[in-house]
């Protein structure tokens, strides 16, 4: 009866050592986590940073806002030729990935720039709402706004960079194509100067942009080019500016550009005593010649 007793007690004992083995030791209490402005900032938005912002106005489509936010306050980093929105400083406030800017002046009225960032996308949607939609005759005018929140470095291939461009058409045979000069006026071969433009070339995602600007100034005017990719440094190009248009296809090798337009046509307008006399010349298969000239 003693024998079974102790076996029993050391049955018992070796249980209890199983179980003591099978069971990890603690590993002291879990991480105590302690969020703040610092670790989580809008629900995982911040919308500090710049962004190309486009709308609708004047008619055409494409106008920029180029600006940058910081904490309760925006401004603009490029003078916004539309006069939506002044320079700076702007109030802004913020609620989750939601931003609104607001700002009065006599040409636009009272303005609400309200967008959403899309923190996953960068992307962001919105709209433009203006109480003289734009002009000091027209009334209170909303439209809806995209553009993009530029973080990170540029994805842009080694050809390609951004800034300004004069684009011009080289040597060619031009023929008369509408009108005549006045007599002593000369001929087209003497206004080829006139087949110019000067373009803002640009990245947007995955999309290249390429807009007319004023020549002395840089900043935005009306035209936005028609843009078709067909390799990282070769794209097809329609522009028509208001005295000058080509279509074609052109190469990007850094601070140039070449190519050749399957049409080029530029306008040549003459003021004299009789009134204004108007003519045009085209050419085909001339070579496109640029320069970047700026930032």
């Amino acid at each position: 009866m003693m024998r079974a007793w102790i076996a029993i007690v050391v049955l018992a004992a070796c249980k209890r050592d199983s179980a003591r083995e099978a069971t990890p030791e603690p590993k002291g209490p879990p991480p105590i986590i302690i969020v703040t402005k610092d670790t989580i900032t809008y629900h995982g938005c911040n919308v500090d940073g710049t962004y190309r912002i486009h709308f609708h106005s004047n008619g055409a489509d494409g106008w920029w806002l180029r600006l940058a936010i910081a904490g309760d306050s925006a401004h603009l980093t490029a003078h916004d030729v539309m006069s939506v929105l002044p320079d700076g400083p702007l109030a802004l406030t913020q609620d989750g990935c939601k931003a609104t800017i607001r700002s009065t002046n006599d040409h636009s009225g009272d303005v609400t720039l309200a967008f959403v960032l899309d923190p996953a996308t960068n992307l962001v949607t919105g709209t433009l709402a203006r109480t003289k939609n734009g002009e000091p005759n027209n009334g209170a005018d909303t439209t809806p706004i995209s553009g993009r929140h530029d973080v990170g470095p540029s994805n842009a291939p080694a050809c390609l960079k951004a800034g300004i461009f004069e684009l011009k058409i080289g040597k060619a045979t031009w023929k008369l194509a509408q009108g005549h000069p006045s007599p002593g006026a000369g001929t087209c071969a003497d206004y080829t100067s006139t087949a110019h433009a000067t373009v803002r070339v640009e990245l947007y995602g995955d999309e290249l942009v390429i807009d007319e600007v004023h020549s002395d100034t840089h900043e935005q005017s009306f035209e936005r080019g028609k843009v078709t990719k067909k390799s990282d440094c070769e794209y097809d190009v329609e522009l028509a500016i208001q005295d000058f248009s080509f279509a074609g296809t052109i190469t990007f090798a850094g601070d140039k550009l070449v190519g050749s337009a399957r049409t080029a046509r530029y306008q040549f307008f003459e003021d004299g005593e009789d009134g204004e006399n108007a003519w045009a010349c085209k050419a085909a298969g001339a070579p496109i010649e640029g320069t970047r000239v700026a930032d």
